[in-house]
Protein backbone atom coordinates (compact mmCIF):
# COMPACT_ATOMS: atom_id res chain seq x y z
CA UNK A 1 0.00 0.00 0.00
CA UNK A 2 1.48 3.33 -0.88
CA UNK A 3 0.44 6.38 1.57
CA UNK A 4 1.09 10.20 0.07
CA UNK A 5 3.08 12.30 3.17
CA UNK A 6 0.80 14.16 4.82
CA UNK A 7 0.76 15.36 8.58
CA UNK A 8 -2.45 13.58 9.27
CA UNK A 9 -4.14 9.95 8.10
CA UNK A 10 -7.26 8.27 9.09
CA UNK A 11 -7.88 4.35 9.34
CA UNK A 12 -10.42 2.70 9.77
CA UNK A 13 -11.04 -0.83 12.00
CA UNK A 14 -13.71 -3.23 10.92
CA UNK A 15 -14.35 -5.55 14.21
CA UNK A 16 -16.43 -8.65 13.58
CA UNK A 17 -17.33 -11.21 15.28
CA UNK A 18 -18.97 -14.77 14.49
CA UNK A 19 -18.17 -16.15 18.20
CA UNK A 20 -21.64 -17.71 20.34
CA UNK A 21 -20.05 -18.70 22.99
CA UNK A 22 -20.07 -17.15 26.24
CA UNK A 23 -16.53 -16.81 27.26
CA UNK A 24 -15.98 -13.30 27.83
CA UNK A 25 -17.05 -11.60 30.97
CA UNK A 26 -18.37 -7.86 30.25
CA UNK A 27 -19.82 -6.06 33.56
CA UNK A 28 -20.48 -9.43 35.36
CA UNK A 29 -22.13 -10.99 32.57
CA UNK A 30 -21.07 -14.28 30.69
CA UNK A 31 -21.31 -12.89 26.81
CA UNK A 32 -20.09 -13.92 23.61
CA UNK A 33 -16.61 -12.60 23.20
CA UNK A 34 -16.69 -9.05 21.34
CA UNK A 35 -13.32 -8.38 19.04
CA UNK A 36 -11.30 -5.62 20.14
CA UNK A 37 -8.79 -3.02 19.27
CA UNK A 38 -6.09 -2.39 22.07
CA UNK A 39 -3.53 -0.40 20.11
CA UNK A 40 -2.52 1.15 16.65
CA UNK A 41 0.87 1.63 15.66
CA UNK A 42 2.25 3.56 12.40
CA UNK A 43 6.02 3.48 11.84
CA UNK A 44 8.52 5.09 10.73
CA UNK A 45 8.57 8.04 12.57
CA UNK A 46 9.06 10.88 9.97
CA UNK A 47 10.57 14.07 10.73
CA UNK A 48 11.11 17.14 8.11
CA UNK A 49 14.36 16.48 6.47
CA UNK A 50 13.96 19.96 4.90
CA UNK A 51 15.58 21.53 8.07
CA UNK A 52 12.55 23.55 8.64
CA UNK A 53 13.20 26.96 10.79
CA UNK A 54 11.79 28.67 14.02
CA UNK A 55 11.88 32.27 14.28
CA UNK A 56 11.12 34.09 17.84
CA UNK A 57 8.57 36.34 17.63
CA UNK A 58 10.45 38.64 20.03
CA UNK A 59 14.61 39.81 20.36
CA UNK A 60 16.88 40.55 22.47
CA UNK A 61 18.17 44.42 23.01
CA UNK A 62 21.92 44.78 22.58
CA UNK A 63 25.35 46.66 21.45
CA UNK A 64 28.00 44.24 21.91
CA UNK A 65 28.21 40.30 21.07
CA UNK A 66 30.62 37.78 22.52
CA UNK A 67 29.68 34.47 22.72
CA UNK A 68 26.89 31.78 21.10
CA UNK A 69 26.48 28.65 22.82
CA UNK A 70 23.37 25.97 22.26
CA UNK A 71 22.16 23.08 24.47
CA UNK A 72 20.99 20.42 22.48
CA UNK A 73 18.29 18.33 23.80
CA UNK A 74 18.19 14.96 25.51
CA UNK A 75 16.74 13.59 22.33
CA UNK A 76 19.88 15.70 20.75
CA UNK A 77 20.15 16.42 16.70
CA UNK A 78 22.23 14.09 14.36
CA UNK A 79 21.92 16.63 11.46
CA UNK A 80 23.53 19.56 13.66
CA UNK A 81 21.38 22.74 13.83
CA UNK A 82 22.09 25.72 11.82
CA UNK A 83 21.73 29.49 12.50
CA UNK A 84 21.13 33.03 10.74
CA UNK A 85 21.39 36.40 12.80
CA UNK A 86 18.76 39.24 12.43
CA UNK A 87 18.25 43.12 13.91
CA UNK A 88 14.57 43.00 12.58
CA UNK A 89 13.46 39.14 11.88
CA UNK A 90 12.52 40.03 8.81
CA UNK A 91 16.10 40.57 7.05
CA UNK A 92 19.02 37.48 7.62
CA UNK A 93 22.48 37.34 8.15
CA UNK A 94 24.61 34.44 8.17
CA UNK A 95 28.94 34.49 8.47
CA UNK A 96 30.05 33.96 5.04
CA UNK A 97 34.13 32.78 5.08
CA UNK A 98 34.72 35.37 2.20
CA UNK A 99 32.79 38.58 2.91
CA UNK A 100 31.66 38.54 6.34
CA UNK A 101 28.10 38.69 7.79
CA UNK A 102 26.12 38.60 4.93
CA UNK A 103 22.38 39.02 3.99
CA UNK A 104 21.51 35.32 3.63
CA UNK A 105 18.99 34.44 0.56
CA UNK A 106 18.96 30.50 0.30
CA UNK A 107 17.32 29.21 3.56
CA UNK A 108 19.46 26.57 5.15
CA UNK A 109 22.39 27.06 2.82
CA UNK A 110 23.35 30.55 3.99
CA UNK A 111 23.29 29.31 7.69
CA UNK A 112 26.35 28.56 9.92
CA UNK A 113 27.04 26.18 13.13
CA UNK A 114 27.30 26.67 16.41
CA UNK A 115 31.17 26.98 16.34
CA UNK A 116 30.74 29.51 13.22
CA UNK A 117 28.59 31.59 14.62
CA UNK A 118 30.28 31.65 18.07
CA UNK A 119 33.62 32.56 16.53
CA UNK A 120 32.18 35.27 14.66
CA UNK A 121 29.55 36.78 16.82
CA UNK A 122 31.73 39.30 18.05
CA UNK A 123 31.96 40.93 14.41
CA UNK A 124 28.41 41.16 14.08
CA UNK A 125 27.38 44.51 15.71
CA UNK A 126 29.94 46.24 13.53
CA UNK A 127 28.99 44.80 10.72
CA UNK A 128 25.58 45.01 10.65
CA UNK A 129 24.48 46.83 13.24
CA UNK A 130 23.08 46.71 17.02
CA UNK A 131 19.89 46.84 18.24
CA UNK A 132 17.48 43.79 18.55
CA UNK A 133 18.93 40.31 18.01
CA UNK A 134 16.57 37.80 16.78
CA UNK A 135 17.98 33.70 15.97
CA UNK A 136 17.19 31.87 13.20
CA UNK A 137 16.95 28.16 13.87
CA UNK A 138 17.30 25.37 11.35
CA UNK A 139 16.40 21.78 12.71
CA UNK A 140 18.21 19.53 10.82
CA UNK A 141 16.77 15.74 10.85
CA UNK A 142 17.80 12.52 8.61
CA UNK A 143 13.98 11.88 8.03
CA UNK A 144 13.72 9.24 10.72
CA UNK A 145 15.46 11.26 14.05
CA UNK A 146 13.95 14.77 15.54
CA UNK A 147 16.47 17.66 16.50
CA UNK A 148 15.74 19.27 19.63
CA UNK A 149 17.13 22.22 21.04
CA UNK A 150 16.48 22.91 25.04
CA UNK A 151 18.26 26.25 24.37
CA UNK A 152 20.10 29.01 22.75
CA UNK A 153 22.58 31.27 25.13
CA UNK A 154 23.56 34.61 23.65
CA UNK A 155 26.57 36.06 25.63
CA UNK A 156 26.91 40.29 25.02
CA UNK A 157 25.82 43.62 26.91
CA UNK A 158 22.49 45.54 26.85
Amino acid sequence: MSIAQNRYFQYRAVLESDGEQSDCTYNAASLPCAPELTAVTVTPLHFDAASPSITPVAGVPFCSLSSFNVMIGANGCPSAPRFQLSLDGASWFYRSAASGWTVALNGVVDSNSEAEVDANIADFPGQVGTGTLFVRTFLGSTGTTACEIDNIAVGGMR
